[in-house]
């Protein structure tokens, strides 16, 4: 799956917390690869100050992340229920049209 910075983080924040034991170790092995690594704060100058985060450039660019079929599935389903619940935020947008909508 290929997406930028602001995509992995509204990923991050609808990957479920729940579920059978095989959708669990999926969602855990895509929170690992969806989370930005050390070098990669580094190469994207990746801050946080107080509730604002901020990075560079390099950080729109969209790179491949694995992510298993089971995980994308799981988050469309927590993204679908946000939308059906009229509690889907601006931030998740972009993954909700990406993954929901095949944009």
């Amino acid at each position: 799956m290929k997406v930028n910075v602001r995509e992995r983080l509204a990923l991050n924040q609808v990957l479920p917390k729940e579920g059978d034991f095989a959708t669990l170790k999926s969602l855990q092995e895509a929170r690992t690869n969806i989370l930005l690594s050390e070098e990669e704060v580094k190469e994207f100058e990746y801050k946080q100050e107080g509730n604002t985060i901020k990075w560079n450039e390099k950080g729109q660019e969209e790179r491949e992340i694995e992510v298993s079929e089971i995980a994308i599935n799981a988050v469309k389903d927590e993204l679908n229920k946000l939308n059906d619940s009229k509690k889907l935020n601006e931030s998740l947008m972009p993954i909700y049209e990406k993954l929901v909508e095949g944009k």
